[in-house]
């Protein structure tokens, strides 16, 4: 299930059951961790 992030624009939510999807999935993309400082000031 993949949801959009109610949050930022760029961002997913994934979730999935990793046994089933064994080799059906590969890293296309993934930015370096950014903590939005809007959600901790």
């Amino acid at each position: 299930m993949l949801i959009p992030s109610a949050v930022s624009s760029k961002s997913w939510n994934l979730m999935f059951d990793p046994v089933k999807a064994a080799g059906a999935y590969e890293l296309v993309e993934q930015e370096r961790f950014a903590l939005d400082t809007r959600l901790h000031p």
